[in-house]
């Protein structure tokens, strides 16, 4: 039973291919550009575990093997590479990989102004840092979270997962 209390802490997000990449690992501490809170109007919240089971078809426990960030128009995200450590509900075996995403992450200036579609919203952030060089936009990052740390790689977590509409992705099977 202790393991299944872990469950409800771990409901992740899936998303669409990313806009612009970069690996959440190189980021340096100390090199936070900006720090936000990201909101996500589809996450479901459940009250006991029971519920939460119920409405998800794989529960995997794993272990992150790698974080890449990316942004698609502001929009923070990482990708984490999740080794699987023990299929528990699922198909699966130990040893698959799977990608799940996450609406937060860290990706650096640069990137976070390069995502914008909208020529106003990119002129708004390219003003906001004006006054840094091409190579500190590289190297300073920002920072969107829910409220939670960031995942990072050798983070270990049991995964609720249910498969996404079909109109949410591109991909044949997609879990969120």
């Amino acid at each position: 039973m202790k393991r299944i209390v872990l469950a409800g802490i771990a409901v992740s997000m899936l998303t669409s291919q990313p806009v612009c990449s970069m690996a959440a690992e190189t980021v340096q501490p100390g090199k936070i550009g900006a720090y936000g809170a990201a909101q996500c109007s589809y996450a479901k919240n459940y009250s006991d575990v029971e519920t939460l089971l119920a409405d998800t078809e794989l529960v995997v426990y794993g272990e992150v093997i790698h974080v890449r960030g990316f942004c698609d128009s502001g929009t923070i995200w990482s990708d984490l590479t999740v080794e699987i450590k023990d299929p528990m509900s699922s198909a699966l075996k130990a040893g698959d990989m799977l990608h799940i995403y996450e609406q937060k992450g860290q990706v650096s200036v640069e990137d976070f102004i390069g995502s914008y579609q909208d020529p106003l919203l990119k002129e708004m952030w390219n003003m906001r840092y004006a006054n840094e060089t091409d190579q500190e936009r590289a190297e300073t990052y920002i920072c969107q979270t829910d409220g939670t740390d960031l995942t990072e790689a050798g983070d270990a977590s049991v995964y609720c997962l249910k498969m996404a509409d079909p109109w949410m992705t591109e991909e044949e099977t997609v879990y969120y």
